[in-house]
């Protein structure tokens, strides 16, 4: 009888774990469905037609979305993205560079409300997988100046760490977060 009562608890841990990857499962997929509304909206908003984003800028979206801006969310909650995904010409129109892992669905500039951009980029450093986290124009004093620039690419994350900065009237990239 004994046996039988361990193979019950053992049977229903069993379901209870079953339980759980199901409701994660549900989760992702509902996130998943969220971003790609997202991003169908953000092309119509651009002007963009549908065909302009490829499988692989939408599989670059997701791995980003995935490993990096989620984790964000869940660090600090609500999360803004600045930029993301840009058609090569919106790129060219923003003065961004021709190589930018944005056009390849790479990349996002973003904030969150409350929490300095400075400590924003640190703990992206400290936390999570990327190619490039660039703090881009914070002025120390001003937690709130400036967005941090972060990118993933699954066969490239060198984890290159820089901030941007003007000096006489040029963008400067500097080694590290400068603060």
């Amino acid at each position: 009888m004994a046996r039988r009562a361990k193979d019950w608890k053992k049977s229903e841990k069993v379901k209870e774990r079953e339980e759980q990857l199901k409701k994660k499962e549900e989760y992702v997929m509902k996130r998943n469905a969220r971003f790609y509304d997202s991003l169908h909206k953000y092309e119509k908003f651009a002007g963009l037609a549908h065909g302009h984003s490829t499988e692989k800028e939408i599989k670059n979206l997701t791995l980003l979305a995935d490993n990096v801006l989620q984790k964000v969310r869940d660090e600090f909650g609500p999360t803004k993205v600045n930029s993301g995904f840009r058609h090569p010409d919106v790129n060219s129109a923003v003065g961004g560079s021709k190589t930018s892992d944005h056009c390849k669905g790479m990349a996002a500039d973003i904030e969150v409300p409350g929490v300095p951009n400075a400590d924003l980029a640190q703990w992206i450093v400290d936390n999570c997988e990327f190619r490039q986290v660039i703090l881009e124009f914070y002025t120390p004093g001003i937690p709130d100046s400036g967005w941090v620039h972060v990118s993933y690419n699954i066969d490239d994350n060198k984890k290159q760490i820089l901030t941007a900065m003007r000096e006489n009237g040029r963008t400067v990239y500097k080694t590290g977060l400068v603060i």
